[in-house]
């Protein structure tokens, strides 16, 4: 009869030699080459991390872009933000193909120079050669990012918002039902921007949040007496329905001037809210200063930043009271730890933006587990039923934020793999059919039969920044 090879791991492998080792200097013989032969017969060994070298890089597409870095030696790292098209990723294919992935922050120093606030690709490929490096040594990316402060990572609930600040409140208050114990909320220019006599504004400036690329200090916009009484009204019965121990967070003020940010922070400070989010951009760090040196609740911004060292101005002038980057926009897992230890040197904390897919949220996850000034992180899919039958988590349930939080995973890599299955499902359908009941959710775009996309050819002569 034929021996069975076996598919052993090197901690399986290590585990057996150092038994056989022991095994033999009790019985008082030395282990011979021939014993060590026929005991790595039995290993499978095509995953050395010394020989492994990437072979291609393919994009797809889930919530937002993805991609897959490919070796020779079949293991798979995935990340995600790779822009609108893939197209940065493919043009960097030509400098990362044949390296071996393991020297993660060799290959990113490489290709950092190509980052920005809106290159997301970059961040990308960093997060998927820690989940290949993870992979090809078996331990999680955590450990390789300097260890782990944390069992499970606190999330706080962005809610739709409504103008009806009683169905806000019960809103707040099903999130809280839900088992999430910090929530975020939209708070300005949304409750007031159809009201008479709320806002004053120059001719042609848009009164609504997503309309206008006029920077907030240049707008001319300002809010009346009577806007700022309504925000506060509101403020007061949210604050009524879910009483004052839950932390709320508070975003999407409206590109007022600085003075009027000023006000609108003095007005709401009496309800404690956790923060106030991106009350003007992350360029103007004075006028940043200016607010915070004003109200007495704390400012934070940094959602778009890329690098650490975009974020200096803003920590050594101590223009926010915490950073809040995005591992997709920030340069990856290791650059956005980078992000907080940088700010704790300060003594600012870190809550992380993440309006992303599951790849990007479990890469943040494994970051912000070796992170020691981490606060909270953003679920902005609680509504959506879909979203964790995307990934197989290995040794986490259904649903993977219980109780407000997410478990680190402690499989290899990110510890997840894709569930393509349930991918081209959703894509197909728009809803979970079979994955869990039924659900709304935003749809996938491009995962159809052919989850990757099949041109992965390398792009030449690109056109980039230097």
């Amino acid at each position: 009869m034929a021996t069975q090879k076996l598919n052993l791991s090197r901690r399986d492998f290590f585990r057996k030699t150092s038994a056989l080792t022991a095994a033999a200097i009790a019985a008082g013989s030395f282990v011979t080459s021939e014993d060590v032969e026929a005991t790595t017969n039995n290993v499978n060994t095509n995953s050395q991390p010394s020989d492994l070298q990437i072979t291609d890089i393919k994009t797809g597409t889930l919530y937002r872009s993805i991609l897959r870095i490919e070796t020779n030696q079949g293991i798979f790292g995935y990340g995600e933000g790779t822009g609108p098209d893939g197209s940065l990723v493919l043009q960097l294919k030509g400098d990362l193909v044949g390296e071996n992935p393991c020297s993660v922050e060799m290959l990113y120093n490489k290709i950092k120079r190509y980052g920005d606030h809106n290159r997301t690709g970059v961040s990308g490929i960093e997060m998927a050669l820690w989940d290949l490096a993870g992979k090809a040594w078996e331990v999680p990316a955590y450990q390789m990012l300097g260890g782990k402060y944390r069992d499970q990572i606190l999330m706080y609930a962005d809610t739709p918002y409504v103008i009806d600040a009683k169905e806000m409140g019960e809103r707040l208050k099903g999130r809280m039902e839900m088992g999430f114990k910090f929530l975020k909320m939209d708070m300005g220019i949304t409750q007031i921007a159809e009201i008479p006599e709320t806002i004053t504004a120059p001719p042609g400036v848009s009164k609504h949040n997503w309309s206008g690329d006029v920077p907030h200090p240049l707008t001319g916009m300002r809010i009346t007496q009577k806007g700022l009484d309504i925000l506060a009204e509101y403020a007061q019965t949210v604050r009524d329905i879910v009483g004052w121990e839950i932390p709320i967070a508070t975003d999407h003020f409206g590109h007022f001037m600085v003075e009027d940010a000023i006000k609108i922070g003095l007005a709401l400070d009496p309800f404690n809210f956790a923060w106030y989010e991106d009350m003007v951009p992350f360029m103007y760090p004075d006028a940043l200063k200016q607010i915070s040196n004003a109200v007495r609740t704390p400012l934070l911004v940094g959602e778009t930043m890329f690098s650490a060292e975009a974020h200096r101005e803003l920590f050594e002038k101590r223009a926010v009271a915490m950073c809040h980057p995005d591992i997709i926009f920030a340069g990856g897992c290791l650059e956005m730890k980078k992000i907080c230890d940088f700010a704790e040197q300060y003594g600012i904390a870190a809550a992380i933006h993440m309006n992303n897919g599951p790849v990007a949220m479990f890469a943040s996850v494994h970051s912000m587990a070796a992170t020691n000034n981490f606060m909270c992180m953003e679920c902005h899919h609680a509504d959506n039923q879909n979203y964790d039958y995307l990934v197989d988590v290995e040794g986490l349930t259904r649903p993977y934020i219980q109780d407000g939080f997410v478990k680190v995973p402690e499989g290899p890599g990110f510890g997840f793999e894709l569930n393509e299955e349930a991918l081209r499902q959703f894509e197909r359908t728009g809803t979970n059919n079979g994955m869990g009941g039924p659900g709304r959710g935003r749809r996938s775009r491009g995962i159809t039969n052919r989850l990757w996309s099949k041109n992965s050819k390398t792009v030449k002569n690109p056109t980039m920044r230097s």
